[in-house]
């Protein structure tokens, strides 16, 4: 029995992360345009940050997804983890109709990687 049910557990867990993994692969941009983000199928993640008084800065990096992945204190879960050169955060990706709501749950460190971590509203584009 302990060998099924750690099976079952397993087998839940890989196919409750693959399909968010199918869902947040691809490229998005913020409402605003100022953020960037893709995830591809491997892991790999590449941000861009826009402002228009400063000049465009981009980073590179790699991501896991998950339910409850990550936790800050307030016991408020992510399901995306990102992780950068200098820095690296916990995010809760929601889609909402033909949107996706980004919440930051926590981050840490500086950088161009820490400025991408915060809320906003992103829409996939091709």
């Amino acid at each position: 029995m302990k060998v099924t049910t750690s099976f079952l557990f397993s087998a839940l867990v890989l196919n409750s992360t693959s399909v968010y993994s199918a869902t947040v692969e691809g490229n998005y941009r913020s409402l605003d345009g100022s953020f960037k983000h893709k995830f591809s199928s491997s892991g790999d993640y590449w941000g861009r940050r826009e402002y228009s008084n400063s000049p465009p800065s981009e980073i590179e990096g790699v991501y896991e997804v998950g339910q409850n992945i990550c936790a800050n204190t307030r016991d408020q879960y992510g399901n995306i983890k990102l992780y950068f050169d200098g820095a690296q955060c916990c995010l809760n990706i929601k889609p909402i109709s033909d949107k996706y709501a980004v919440s930051k749950i926590w981050k840490d460190g500086r950088g161009t990687g820490f400025a991408l971590c915060n809320d906003h509203v992103l829409r996939k584009v091709e």
